[in-house]
């Protein structure tokens, strides 16, 4: 609170954005002590039982922008302060390092399928034995490279170097994704959204320790859609036999043709626009 306090008192910004799940309370006093501030609230992530407190934060905010989920239908409120935009994704599609360079950069070899893993920060909850389990599935087979994302705000995994395996920590991860033919991933909004909108295959592993992101539901939209496949049960057979039909070609096939028909636009501009027009 005092931090920010700082921060308002120093720059005198004339609007706030907070893009998060719940404005917490020094977030919330400093904005009522700062008069003439336009307040932005980007409420990003598919609710799971919305608690009573984080509808009441709303009034503290001018305008609210609710980014949609891509296969979940939501219920759009007509308060004359909300306003939603398709999935916001960070980089456009022109902007992906080229797939035969990173393969090239990475000595991947020529019959090797590339695997990504990103199962988020783990902040939340311990990503590492499940990491553990994903990398003795892969390694029963002679045909996978793998690269490990590292998120930059969480700790440093605990991974022995093993041959054709590369860990990167890096920002932002998705410049990388034309590089790979899958994906082991979380889902949460961002790397969801964008993993589809760069059609890379996946499997979803869904974080269910989560306060308030629903992402088990996100997952099994995507999954029902034939977007990707879904796993609950973390056990190395289960992940091994994922892995197996994530990598068949029909499968892979499959999986790339639904996301490419989904053909859905980036909303970052019209946030963009938005904030312009009313600000």
């Amino acid at each position: 609170q005092e931090h920010l306090r700082m921060i308002i008192k120093l720059h005198q910004p004339n609007l706030l954005f907070f893009d998060g799940v719940y404005p917490y309370a020094g977030l919330i006093t400093s904005m009522r002590e700062t008069k003439g501030m336009k307040k932005v609230w980007m409420r990003r992530g598919l609710g799971k039982k919305v608690r009573p407190e984080v509808d009441k934060k709303e009034k503290e905010f001018d305008m609210i922008i609710v980014p949609k989920e891509l296969f979940i239908p939501q219920e759009e409120q007509k308060t004359g302060k909300h306003y939603y935009s398709d999935p916001i994704i960070y980089l456009e599609k022109s902007e992906l390092l080229n797939r035969e360079s990173l393969r090239k950069k990475w000595k991947v070899p020529e019959n090797h399928k590339l695997v990504f893993i990103s199962l988020g920060a783990g902040n939340i909850n311990d990503i590492n034995p499940t990491i553990s389990n994903i990398l003795t599935a892969l390694r029963k087979r002679k045909d996978i490279s793998i690269v490990i994302s590292e998120s930059i705000i969480g700790k440093k995994l605990q991974i022995p170097e093993q041959e054709n395996l590369i860990i990167i920590r890096d920002y932002p991860i998705s410049s990388y994704y034309n590089a790979f033919d899958l994906a082991i991933t979380a889902s949460g909004y961002n790397s969801f959204h964008e993993l589809l909108f760069f059609n890379v295959p996946a499997i979803i592993i869904p974080n269910q320790m989560t306060s308030q992101d629903d992402q088990v539901a996100r997952a099994l939209s995507a999954e029902k859609a034939g977007a990707a496949i879904v796993i609950k049960n973390e056990s190395v057979l289960e992940i091994e036999r994922a892995i197996n039909m994530a990598l068949a070609p029909q499968r892979q096939l499959l999986m790339k043709n639904t996301t490419q028909k989904l053909m859905y636009k980036n909303g970052a501009d019209d946030v963009a626009n938005l904030l312009k027009i009313f600000f």
